[in-house]
């Protein structure tokens, strides 16, 4: 049976534990957790405006995507949020989104690219240097979600 968990949320993704959700909140732009299925904690906010939020493995961080560049922000097991938003990436007029975190959460995957050509790109969790992973020649490559191994699934697409 489906259950609504909560209201004015998209780009969901569980916390490893499976007992809350981080998303973003379409009416302010904001990144926000929120308890599933009678949890403890009420939600919490973790970003004033970002998207695609991605729990870390260890749930002690979450990414997303804000102003064309990833960024993480530490959390509790409860998605309270502490210290400063850190930027990983510094990529001045691409195109960002789909963070996601590999399976030991030492690096972050996310789609990028600074025309319609986005490819997979990696970047380690402290920040560095970007690492490209794949891509489609013209269109691209969108939506990375890793597994508990180092398998990356992925959309492509080329014509």
């Amino acid at each position: 049976n489906r259950t609504l968990v909560r209201e004015n949320a998209v780009n969901a993704n569980w916390a490893p534990n499976g007992k809350r959700l981080v998303f973003q909140q379409p009416s302010d732009g904001s990144i926000r957790t929120t308890a599933v299925d009678g949890g403890k904690g009420s939600d919490t906010l973790v970003a004033v405006s970002g998207s695609e939020p991605a729990w870390s493995p260890n749930g002690s961080w979450i990414a997303y995507e804000f102003n064309g560049n990833i960024w993480k922000r530490r959390v509790n097991i409860h998605g309270t949020a502490s210290g400063a938003p850190i930027q990983i990436t510094h990529l001045n007029g691409w195109l960002v989104g789909g963070p996601t975190w590999s399976a030991d959460g030492k690096s972050i995957i996310f789609n990028a690219g600074v025309s319609e050509d986005i490819d997979l790109w990696s970047v380690p969790a402290a920040g560095g240097e970007i690492t490209w992973l794949t891509g489609a020649p013209v269109f691209g490559d969108y939506g990375p979600a890793t597994s508990n191994n180092s398998t990356v699934a992925y959309a492509s697409f080329s014509p």
